[in-house]
């Protein structure tokens, strides 16, 4: 970038022969201190005095840059229903300094597109949606699980709970591709598309049988049912997901948004998204850094810890955890290596966790 004229003819432009294309373009934006230069995605759709901003973390790779999420909920003021407008990014030392990659930037629109929105199921009655769905599963014989390293901390510790102490599964698993463009690069972003693979990992959600191995064994009807949360399967393993899916009995799936899984399932349960809750990712540091709500779940959608609990529920477990925070002062108490951490400990720029991880990489910028 350069200033070229002089005087009122002066204007911000590229060098001539070279282009401003890269993953982190979009930063020169923030950096802007007169708004000579504007993001076309933004442009002329919202007002920023209009919008309101919660914290947040990416949920594009396994780094966890600090970033807000600007968000309008008013029906006038705006263009379009959209609830969600941009993401930007936060200041934080430890991690993204005041940087964000342009691919996980504009993930934002992912919230108000093509949602699964109702629940999906025979059965399910209105005033007791789960007592269906968790009869089926007690009843089902060996199932499998297909656990994401999307979820929270919060909601993988109620279902490693669910299926440790509700329903005990032949196997289990988040050990499924993310799907993601596997790049990487020297500055922020990770070949690992997940926000909680290290999350997983420490709370024993990570399973030791890959996804495929676990969808060859389902193809071979050694199950009676299976379990998959916020995978498209067909998009990832392709035929073996659909013999996988076609030889069993009963396939529930939690899910944020159609996919080609959701035709296939025989019950589906709409989660929320991490920009619809409160909660936490652990980064591949071994940094545990919250996330804060924004707007409300889609539809039906609801936040995955509260879904295990509600099964559990309908199967006479009355858990006492009722909200995020209740599952975080639970996996404190139980999970080592987490032991004091608090909503208030994690702070706005994360507490590190874990007697076994490396000491975090200062960058420098």
């Amino acid at each position: 970038l350069g200033i070229f004229g002089r005087g009122a003819t002066a204007k911000l432009d590229v060098v001539p022969g070279k282009k401003l294309d890269n993953n982190y373009s979009t930063n020169t934006v923030d950096l802007c201190p007169v708004g000579a230069l504007t993001d076309k995605r933004f442009r002329f759709k919202s007002r920023v005095w209009f919008l309101k901003r919660a914290e947040s973390v990416c949920p594009g790779c396994s780094r966890g840059c600090n970033m807000f999420i600007d968000y309008n909920l008013a029906p006038i003021n705006k263009v379009g229903q959209k609830r969600i407008y941009r993401f930007k990014p936060r200041h934080n030392a430890d991690v993204n300094h005041y940087w964000m990659c342009d691919y996980g930037r504009y993930l934002f629109p992912q919230t108000d597109e093509n949602r699964l929105l109702v629940r999906v199921g025979a059965g399910l009655a209105p005033a007791r949606p789960f007592d269906a769905i968790a009869n089926r599963l007690r009843a089902s014989g060996p199932i499998a699980v297909l656990l994401s390293r999307r979820s929270t901390n919060e909601s993988l510790w109620a279902a490693k709970r669910f299926f440790s102490q509700v329903i005990h599964p032949a196997d289990l698993t988040s050990d499924v591709p993310s799907g993601g463009p596997p790049d990487e690069d020297a500055i922020l972003l990770k070949a690992d598309k997940y926000p909680n693979t290290k999350g997983a990992e420490l709370l024993g959600a990570a399973g030791s049988k890959s996804g495929e191995v676990i969808l060859k064994a389902a193809a071979d009807g050694k199950y009676g049912a299976l379990v998959v949360v916020d995978h498209d399967l067909p998009a990832l393993y392709g035929e073996l997901a659909a013999r996988a899916i076609s030889k069993t009995p009963f396939v529930l799936y939690l899910a944020t948004h159609q996919t080609a899984t959701a035709p296939l399932a025989h019950a589906i349960l709409p989660i929320a998204m991490f920009s619809e809750q409160d909660g936490s990712f652990t980064n591949f540091e071994g940094r545990v850094q919250r996330i804060h709500q924004a707007v409300a779940p889609a539809g039906e959608a609801q936040p995955e810890w509260a879904i295990w609990t509600a099964l559990a529920k309908a199967l006479g477990e009355d858990w006492p955890e009722k909200s995020a925070e209740d599952w975080l002062a639970s996996i404190a108490t139980l999970v080592p290596g987490f032991e004091g951490v608090t909503r208030e400990s994690i702070g706005p720029g994360g507490v590190v966790v874990g007697h076994d991880l490396p000491a975090p990489t200062r960058k420098r910028w």
